[in-house]
């Protein structure tokens, strides 16, 4: 009933965003 995943499932779209914070990162480093 909850819309909201659990906490303790990984959130696909978390991730997605964790993947292109570090390839934005790694790109402002250059």
């Amino acid at each position: 009933m909850n819309p909201l995943p659990p906490k303790s499932m990984p959130s696909a779209p978390g991730i997605e965003l964790i993947k292109l914070l570090s390839a934005t990162k790694d790109w402002a480093r250059c």
